[in-house]
């Protein structure tokens, strides 16, 4: 595998991994999914998060702490076996 390969590879796991936080945000209190949302998928600082919603940077962080933990727990439904051509698929599925 060349470095071109490892880069698109790495850029697909990328995909696949923000694909699948996005699916599991729901399962989160709103106020959990935005501030995980803004910082982890979006790269938004912590203080602009704060100011954004008007709360205090120890409570985005405490949010954002209990979001992430609450998102691990959860993580090991999230994937599905590795496939040979590539990075593994989501295979959380939302209840209907």
């Amino acid at each position: 595998m060349n470095i071109h390969q490892e880069t698109q590879l790495d850029d697909e796991m990328k995909v696949v991994i923000c694909d699948c936080l996005d699916l599991l945000l729901p399962i989160l209190p709103l106020d959990q999914a935005l501030i995980v949302r803004a910082i982890d998928l979006e790269g938004i600082s912590l203080l602009i998060v704060a100011i954004r919603l008007e709360i205090s940077l120890t409570e985005v962080v405490k949010r954002l702490k209990f979001g992430r933990q609450t998102l691990n727990a959860h993580i090991g439904e999230l994937f599905v076996g590795p496939s040979q051509d590539g990075p593994t698929s989501c295979g959380y599925h939302r209840p209907h």
